[in-house]
């Protein structure tokens, strides 16, 4: 990716993270393209570094990119929450039923 890749919007930029995680989000492909995609866009913040840019627009992106990764990770802990949440829910209901 070049410096120039922000005057357009990334496929990173294009991650959403909604109250209701996409299905597959524990999956291992789909973890493996978002973790990618944020590595290429730091790579890129990082290689940004030193040229003379704005720094409003540098600390945007900054401030951008710390967005998506936590709303990656909140997305896949309220995932694993939510199932393990479940998991307790229907055993408990078993150990009553029984």
């Amino acid at each position: 990716m070049n410096p120039s890749a922000f005057d357009h919007p990334s496929s990173s930029s294009q991650i959403q993270i909604l109250d209701q995680p996409p299905v597959n989000i524990l999956e291992f492909d789909y973890l493996e393209d978002q973790l990618v995609e944020l590595h290429e866009e730091m790579q890129t913040l990082v290689l940004l570094r030193r040229v003379p840019t704005l720094s409003v627009a540098y600390e945007d992106q900054w401030a951008s990119m710390k967005s998506k990764v936590c709303d990656i990770i909140d997305a896949v802990a309220k995932k694993c929450c939510r199932i393990q949440a479940n998991a307790l829910r229907h055993d408990l209901n078993n150990l009553h039923s029984s």
